[in-house]
Formats: C-alpha cells, structure tokens, sequence
C-alpha cells in the first residue's frame, strides 16, 4: 500500500498517480484518493519450508506534476513468511506375502503421500530401517526399494520377519514435517513335519496298510506333497492311496524305491494322512529305513522338510509249508500194488510217498525239514542214515535223513541248493518215496496212522518285527504243517476228480451236509490249476457219516474265480456223480461266462451200495441283466440258487436250498426247509425263514487259502482285515452291521489246506446281536430246543472273539458226534452260544 501524506490540506492528486515498485509490481493512487494498494502473490501453502521474508519498496512514479513537491519515501518494507506444518507421509510396505525358513528375500519399499502436490523430494531422501537396510526415494520420485536376503540362520524360530522406519539417513531438509509410517510382518513358512503312521511293522510275505502324515508348522500353510524313499524292493499299490479332507495321487517308482503322494486341496493347518498298501520284498525280513520329506505351501512360498528317518519293520516269518497245488494232503501212504485189495496185511510192504511245497528255499535264511512218524509195528526200509531218492522242482535229487527204527522216527532235511531248478518263487515242490512194511504178526488197526510234519524255521533274523516293541516276533519263526493219514475212518472224506482248467489257480468250495442232521455240515476251499488235473481229495468232514443217511453234496465256484472249472470222473465216498441225461454241464464258474453254472448239487448216500448219482445244475440268475430279478429255488433237497449279479431276490425253495446272491446288494429268503446261506457283507437283508438254516462264511478260507498256495487267490479281499495272533494267521470277519435273522447256525468255510495255522475270527456277536439272528426273542432252534441259540462250526484255527458271554459246563453232541461248549450272555438280552470244539474263543482254548 502507497499512502499519501502533506501538512497543508486537500493534497489528494487531481490525476492518477502511478508508483513503481522494487519488484516490479505498481501501485495506483487514483485521483482525489490518499492512497492505493496491489496484491503481491507470494508462495502458495505447500509442503516445503519456506520463512525467506518479502522486501519492497518505491522505485519510481508517473503522475503528480500538479504538486509543488512529491518526494517518495526510499525505504524498503519487509514482510514475515510463518510456515505451517503440512506433512508428507513415508510409509514402509512389503508386497512379499511369506518367507521359507530356510532363507529367501523380502522386498521393502518406501511410499510418499501427501494432501498436497507437489510433494517428491527435491533432493535424495534415505530412509534407515529396523533391519539396517536404506532405502532410497530419488529426487522427484514418490517411492524406492530395497530388497533383503535372510539366511536361514536369521530366520529360525521366527513367525515373522518385522520391519518398521526408524530414522532418515540423508535428506528430507527440505520438508516442513516428514511422518514415517508403516510396519510390515512376512511370516515365515517352515516346512511341515512328517513321520510314520501308528502302523511301523507287518509281517514277511504280506501286504499291509501304512500311513505317513505331514503336520503344517505354520497355520497359514498346506501340505502338498510328502515323499517317502528308501522303498527299494518294495510293491506299492498306489491305487490304494487315500488322504483326509483332500485328495492324492500317488506314484511308485520301484526302481529307486521313491513313494511320492502328491496332495490337493488340504486345508490351510491340518496334518494330512496318506495311507497307501505296501508289500516288502519276497522272503526277507529286513527292516526298510525310509527318509520322508514334506512340502507345505503359503501363497508363493514352499518349504520343503529336511529328510526325516523313519522304519518300516519287517518281522520275519516262516513260510507255512503246503501241500502240492491240486493235493490236499502231502503224506500217502499205500500197500502193495501186487495184491487186489488197498489194506496192508501182515509183513505186507507199500510205499510212504511225501509230496509238498516249501517256500522261501534259495536265500538261505530259512531251513526245511521233514519229520515222519510211522504208525505203531510198522517199519521203513531205511538205514540208521542216509539218503532217499527224490525230486526237487522236478529234479532228481537226494535227501538226507536220520531214521529211529525204535519209535518210527524219520528225520529228513530239505536241501538249499540253488542248483536244483530255482524259481522266481522261490519256491521247492519235493517228491519222494520209501518203502514202508507192516508187522509180520499181529491185528492191524483199521485206521494206520502214518503222520508228517513239515517244518520252516527263520534261520537268519533282520532287525525289528511286530512284537511288543517292535521286536522281531519269534512265535511265527517257525511253522508248521501237519499231516496225517489217521483221519478216524467214520469222519473220512475221500473224492476225486478230474479237472481242466486255466493256468491260473481256480478256487471252488465242497459242501457236505447230513440231511437227517442239518448241524453236522462241512465247507472246504478246493484249488484247480491247469488241464486234466486229476484231483484227490481227503478231508475230515468233522462229524461222524453216516452211510445210511442222504447226504447232500455241492460244488461250487467261488467268487474268487476268473474262469471256468470242467469237472469230470466226480467220485466222493465211493459215490460216482455224473451229468443227467439231458446233457448238463459239467462247468462250473461264478461269472457264468459261456456255458456254465455255478454250481453241481447232488444227494448221496455213501452205504457203499448206492454208487452212483445225478448231479444238477444250478439255478441262476441271468448273466448282467438280473438286476432286481427274482429267483426262486426248486423242490429238490440240495438245488442251489445263485443270483450272479446285481440287486436280486432270492427265495428258497420247498427242498433243503442252498442261496447264494453273488454279487450286489442281494435280498435273500430262505424257504420253509433247511438252507445254507453264502455270507456277502453287500447284501441288504438275510432271512432264513423256517428250519435249520445255516449261513456258511468262506472269506477267511479264501484269504487264507492265498497264503497256503502259491498263485491262489484273494478275490480282492483286504488285507486290512488279516492278522497273525499267536502264530495263527487269521482273517476278521464282522457281523456288527450285517442284516441277518432266523439263521440256527454259522458254518466257517476250512481253507484249502486244513491247517491250525490259519483261520477266520468272527467279530460282532454280542448277545443283542445273536437274539437278532436267530429270529428275535424267544425263537427256538430245532436243534439245541433252546431259545436265541446259535451254533458256531468250524476248524482247528478257528476263532470267535466274545464279549458279554461266559462258558458253562454244558456241551452239546450232534448225531455226528460233533461236540459245542455253552456259553451264555451275562449282559444285555439272554441268548446262548453253542461253540465247535474244535474252535477258540479270544484266541484260547474252551474248556
């Protein structure tokens, strides 16, 4: 402003006056005013410091000639700049969402921010953060960077990596206020752990379900893969994989023993478990030390574990020895062939004939003996010592023995030689045959005991195994197979057929059953391999036959066959069973393909009189197109129902009845006789409707049967379900969520070599569950004349685990002579158990 002064009165201009100031601006005195003013712009609010006065003054004028004297004041004004604090803003962030624990890098950048433009620096602005790293915002930038490396050393034990701005390293003068904001957290991804399952041991020779779980370590993070090596040698089935909550592929690569299971979907902190079936190499027992890793991912990080060190034990286990495929015995003993008769007589010499299979022979970790006991009086025609001829996988060969002629005492060992004819079995079938002669004087007994006992010991143990602790388990380091030719004469079973069929080995199952007697009945897996097999066969039906009573005798496939079995020349108890005149088949085969049946069924009578009968077909459902059909049984005693597949009826019919669904979910009904039901866990409901029904239980048997003979096999039955408990191999069978009612008994099927060795073991039956079965309460078996009773058949093996029951000491004979313990419920409903003798009860003999 330019303000006018004077001592003498009016002194406004009489024109404009026009001053010019130092900067350039004019100020405007108009006419007749005392003063005027101009506006001087100076800096607008901004971020920067800016206090630097404003100076001016009057530099000249226009106008003002009509004054005497206009004299302008030289002085200079000064105007005061005050600042105020407008900020800018330096905020740290990080893009980087995670870090492994095993080291990586985190990019920081720095983030200018302010209410007002412009605000980058005008010089170089160095921020220093907490980690001691700078970062660098470059004149006239809004940002900069700086990326850290971390070790792994930096990181262990931390859950984050944090970071803040602590200070300014260079910079930033020229800033009326600099806020610094911002702390950032990466957190670490540490791998996950990873260990092997509560299952760490299985038995030699078996496939078993192991597990391997991989725990996250950080919540954030999921497993994604787990891979397991040190698997050299190792079957892996990988389609047996499974996972919780996720899903999983698994690959094998038998070469370099690498188990890799690559996990989808697993959610964020959950351990997963993968469970995959594994089998060890053939017939060894060396402990597999594995080395596991696991792979977690968060975001973009992946953490892979350091290996972990872990042991699958395998317990060594002697290879149970068998009888030959198509045999089912390996002791024969015979008389002389130069008489008409098959008795000895006295002074009569025939022939001690041993024939069976040892496994596990070439590696020399097991050894192989025979021990043969002559009946009483009878002696061998053998030195103190020696050798005896015979064959080694069809070799010719010799075996060493040790003979005690005082006790009848022969003492055999069973070579190791790799020479003789190995296989990739690693298997040896052994033939051989001395003479044996009766006592010169005396009444021989009518049934001669001859009996063998064929013996595999574990000669060389490897590390750990399945007993307590993870020791080697010494009860099954020896096993046994027994035989005998002392089979009581009254409980005999003898046959013989000829069969054709693949060279696969092919299961079908001999039912024997007293029609007068329903509870005296027998079931037996029978094995089939190869083209015109002429087959023997000598079973103790387990009851006394009566030869005056019709018996009926079934064989069937088994669901374990892939192809069909042509029977011919069926002979059993001196009964010949032949097609009837309408031509039936003689093939038998459960997938019914071509010109099959499941099943021949016959009535017998073995008195010795009656020597021949016609055996029928089956009745079967319609192969691939019954689902929900209806079949119905026959009036014959003994006809056979068979459903094959799908969801089907089936109904007994006004003869004994023998109901078989196959597969499906199968309703089945029995019929106002006596029937025998085939147990599937698929079916939806099984009535037995009137009279003595028996419901026959083969998968035990069948799995069994697999481990007897080399190449049977195991109808996809799990191996989950089988066990080894005291040295007996035993395969579960639950009845818990089985639909079963008006059922008198449960019959177990006897593996293809009967054996103690092996058995099922028959869970689920509380008394609640037996009151169920046998019809409710208060239904009465014709058998016992009880209520809520039911009988258990089976054989030497054989187990049925109880809970809630206590034996008494009542027992119950069968017309056959069949003896069965009592046992009684002590809690929940009342219901009675009568047990075969010749079974077990919680894996221990009944009083």
């Amino acid at each position: 402003t330019v303000t006018l002064t004077s001592g003498l009165n009016p002194f406004t201009p009489t024109g404009d006056l026009d001053f010019t100031l130092a900067n350039g601006e004019h100020v405007i005195v108009q006419a007749g005013q005392a003063s005027g003013s101009t506006t001087i712009a100076i800096n607008e609010d901004d971020v920067y410091i800016d206090t630097h006065p404003v100076t001016n003054s009057i530099l000249s004028h226009t106008g003002g000639t009509e004054y005497e004297s206009l004299v302008t004041n030289p002085a200079t004004v000064t105007t005061t700049i005050t600042d105020d604090q407008d900020p800018v803003t330096a905020t740290l962030t990080t893009s980087t969402a995670g870090i492994s624990e095993f080291g990586g890098s985190i990019t920081y950048t720095v983030t200018l921010t302010s209410g007002l433009s412009p605000f980058t620096p005008t010089s170089d602005l160095v921020l220093t953060l907490a980690n001691g790293e700078h970062v660098t915002i470059f004149t006239g930038q809004t940002s900069g960077s700086v990326t850290t490396n971390y070790t792994d050393g930096q990181i262990t034990n931390q859950a984050s990596i944090a970071d803040s701005i602590t200070g300014i390293f260079s910079g930033g003068g020229e800033y009326e206020q600099l806020l610094k904001v911002g702390a950032t957290s990466v957190p670490v991804v540490y791998a996950p752990t990873v260990a092997v399952g509560s299952n760490v041991a299985l038995p030699e020779d078996t496939q078993e379900v192991f597990q391997f779980t991989a725990t996250p370590v950080s919540a954030g993070s999921h497993v994604t893969q787990i891979v397991v090596s040190g698997l050299t040698g190792w079957s892996v089935d990988t389609s047996t994989a499974t996972v919780n909550g996720a899903t999983v592929t698994a690959t094998f690569n038998s070469g370099s023993g690498v188990l890799t299971f690559n996990i989808s979907g697993a959610a964020d902190g959950t351990a997963e478990t993968v469970s995959v079936a594994m089998t060890p190499p053939l017939n060894t027992d060396v402990d597999a030390s594995v080395t596991m890793t696991a792979t977690a991912v968060q975001g973009a990080i992946t953490a892979t574990s350091a290996g972990t060190a872990g042991t699958i034990y395998v317990d060594a286990v002697a290879d149970m020895p068998t009888v030959v495929a198509g045999q089912t015995h390996m002791i024969f003993v015979t008389d002389s062939s130069s008489d008409s008769n098959t008795a000895f007589s006295n002074g009569e010499t025939g022939a001690l004939q041993i024939k069976a299979t040892f496994g596990d022979v070439h590696d020399g970790s097991e050894t192989h003996t025979l021990d043969i006991h002559l009946q009483s009086g009878f002696t061998a025609g053998l030195l103190a010592s020696g050798t005896i001829a015979g064959t080694y996988n069809g070799v010719a060969t010799t075996f060493s023995y040790t003979y005690t002629s005082a006790t009848g005492d022969i003492h055999i060992i069973v070579p190791q030689d790799t020479g003789l004819n190995p296989n990739a079995g690693q298997t040896a079938t052994i033939d051989l045959t001395f003479a044996v002669t009766a006592p010169a004087t005396g009444t021989l007994p009518s049934t001669l005991n001859f009996t063998a006992t064929a013996t595999s010991t574990e000669s060389t143990l490897h590390g750990g195994g399945v007993g307590a602790s993870n020791v080697d388990l010494t009860t099954d380091n020896v096993a046994t197979l027994s035989d005998t030719t002392g089979i009581p004469a009254a409980r005999l079973l003898t046959g013989n057929f000829t069969t054709n069929t693949n060279s696969q080995v092919q299961e079908a199952i001999l039912s024997f059953i007293d029609e007068a007697s329903p509870l005296d009945a027998f079931s037996q897996v029978l094995t089939f391999k190869g083209t015109g097999q002429a087959s023997t066969f000598v079973g103790d039906a387990g009851f006394n036959i009566n030869g005056a009573h019709t018996h009926e005798v079934v064989l069937e496939s088994a669901f374990t066959a892939t192809s069909q079995v042509n029977v011919t020349d069926f002979v059993l108890n001196g009964v010949t069973m032949t097609a009837d005149s309408s031509g039936v088949t003689t093939k038998i085969n459960y997938t019914l393909s071509g010109s099959t049946a499941e099943a021949l069924t016959s009535e017998i009578i073995p008195d010795g009189n009656h020597t021949t009968d016609t055996y029928l077909n089956s009745l079967d459902g319609t192969s691939g197109s019954n689902s929900g059909a209806s079949v119905t049984g026959s009036s014959i005693n003994g006809n056979y129902v068979y459903g094959y597949d799908g969801n089907d009826t089936l109904t007994g019919g006004t003869g004994n009845t023998f109901l078989n669904g196959g597969a499906g979910a199968d309703t089945i009904n029995g019929g106002a006789k006596n029937d025998v039901i085939v147990f599937d866990a698929a079916d939806t409901a099984v009535n037995g409707g009137a009279g003595f029904d028996i419901l026959r239980i083969d998968q035990g048997a069948i799995y069994n049967t697999s481990l007897e003979i080399s190449g049977a096999p195991t109808g996809g039955l799990s191996s989950a379900d089988a066990h080894n408990t005291g040295g007996v191999q035993l395969y579960d069978v639950d009845l818990t969520s089985a639909n079963l009612t008006n059922l008198e008994a449960i019959l177990l099927t006897t593996e293809g070599i009967a054996s103690s060795g092996y058995g099922t073991e028959l869970h689920g039956l509380d008394a609640a569950k037996v009151v169920s079965i046998t019809g409710g309460a208060g239904a009465i078996n014709s058998q016992s004349g009880t209520a809520n009773t039911l009988f258990i058949l089976g054989s030497a093996g054989d187990d049925v685990q109880l809970t809630g029951f206590t034996e008494t000491a009542t027992t119950f004979n069968s017309s056959g002579g069949q003896v069965f313990h009592q046992w009684v419920s002590t809690s929940g409903p009342a219901a009675t158990l009568f047990i075969d003798n010749d079974l077990q009860v919680n894996h221990a003999a009944q009083a």
